[in-house]
């Protein structure tokens, strides 16, 4: 049977699900992930850093979204200058343009699990009849990654679209976007931020 494969980005949701990921069972050759054998505390500890990611960005879009419904200063107008028309519609492209391969890339993911549950390590177990069936604990951690990076890309865009309507200042739509863009980006700043896990080794794979 042919393995399938699949592209990864160089941020900790990529590197954290490439490491659940059974180094017998993948395709080797230039420009495939490479077989990286990692222990389970490796693997645990790379897991718990893309949780942490999840949850600190999560965290800051929730005080975003706080603000935006309970602040009596946050109103959503039409743009009074077209300068600010320009800005929002220039921040508005350029975040997609960051966002959308954060989204593509956790479907993809995403859908690898699903087509592909039994390249994870201890993906089968035999079950009291003998027969293999897939275990879903094995399965479940890479999936809820893939899911919480397309969830927050799509949650940081629409938050964009609805926070930028509300400037009315050229300064604070760039500065707004910057701000945005940084939480968005958060997760390859701290795959960045990484010395000393093997899965550096699978960037870009």
């Amino acid at each position: 049977m042919q393995k399938a494969n699949v592209g990864l980005q160089e941020d900790i949701y990529s590197f954290a699900f490439a490491s659940f990921i059974d180094p017998d069972k993948i395709n080797e050759g230039a420009g495939l992930l490479e077989r990286i054998p990692m222990n389970d505390d490796e693997i645990t500890g790379l897991y718990l850093g893309a949780l942490l990611v999840i949850a600190i960005q999560l965290g800051m879009m929730s005080l975003i979204m706080v603000y935006e419904i309970t602040s009596p200063n946050f109103k959503i107008e039409p743009a009074k200058d077209y300068t600010i028309i320009i800005a929002r519609f220039i921040s508005y492209y350029m975040m997609h343009l960051n966002v959308e391969p954060e989204i593509r890339n956790g479907l993809i993911l995403g859908k690898y699990c699903v087509n592909h549950p039994g390249i994870f390590k201890n993906a089968y177990y035999a079950d009291s009849n003998g027969k293999r069936r897939i275990n879903l604990m094995a399965v479940l951690p890479p999936f809820s990654l893939a899911v919480g990076q397309a969830t927050i890309a799509l949650i940081v865009e629409i938050n964009v679209l609805i926070f930028l309507t509300s400037m009315q200042s050229l300064l604070s739509v760039i500065m707004s976007f910057a701000a945005m863009n940084a939480i968005c980006k958060f997760d390859d700043m701290y795959a960045q931020a990484l010395y000393e896990t093997k899965m550096l080794e699978c960037g870009g794979a």
